[in-house]
C-alpha cells in the first residue's frame, strides 16, 4: 500500500482547526480541487476531469479517532483511505493528513503511484490552504512538512 502524508503547523487552537474542517466538510473536500462534489448522508461523490476521462470516487466518512476520515466505497483504487488529524503543539496545532492507496484494476493500468502521490500532495496543500484561509485569512504562520519531515515551499 502506498502512502502520502502531509503536515502543517498552524498558529491556532486545535479546536478551531477541527471546526474549520468539520463545520463545512463539503467545502473542505471541495478545496482539494475536485471538479464536482456531492454529499448524501455520510457519502461523498467526487469527480476530477483529466483530459477526456473523468475519474469518480465514492468516499464514505468513517468513525475513527481522527478529526475526519474517509474510505473509498467505490472507484478507481483497489483500496483508498484518507485521514485528517489535529494535534496540539507548542504555540498552536499540527494538522496532518494521510492517504493510503493501492492501485488496481483500471487505475493500475492508467496511473502510477508517483503521479497519484504528486496529485494528492497538491490536493492536501489546497485543503490546508483552505483551513489557513478559514482561520487566519492570509495564510501566515503555517509551515508544510512532507512525510520525510522536509518543509515545502
Amino acid at each position: 500500500m502506498a502512502s502520502v502524508t502531509r503536515s502543517r503547523f498552524l498558529q491556532a487552537d486545535p479546536g478551531a482547526v477541527e471546526r474549520a474542517i468539520t463545520d463545512d466538510v463539503e467545502a473542505f473536500v471541495e478545496a482539494a480541487g475536485y471538479d464536482s462534489v456531492s454529499v448524501r448522508d455520510d457519502r461523498f461523490e467526487v469527480e476530477r476531469r483529466l483530459g477526456l476521462a473523468t475519474l469518480s470516487l465514492t468516499l464514505r466518512a468513517v468513525d475513527d479517532d481522527a478529526t475526519l476520515a474517509f474510505e473509498q466505497e467505490s472507484g478507481l483504487f483497489e483500496e483508498l483511505s484518507m485521514r485528517y488529524s489535529v494535534e496540539e503543539t507548542a504555540g498552536g496545532s499540527e494538522l496532518t493528513a494521510q492517504t493510503e492507496f493501492t492501485l488496481g484494476g483500471v487505475a493500475g493500468s492508467v496511473l502510477d503511484e508517483t503521479l497519484v502521490r504528486r496529485q494528492r500532495r497538491r490536493e492536501l496543500d489546497d485543503q490546508f490552504d483552505y483551513v489557513v484561509h478559514t482561520l487566519e485569512g492570509d495564510g501566515e504562520g503555517s509551515d508544510d512538512v512532507d512525510s520525510d519531515g522536509v518543509a515545502s515551499p
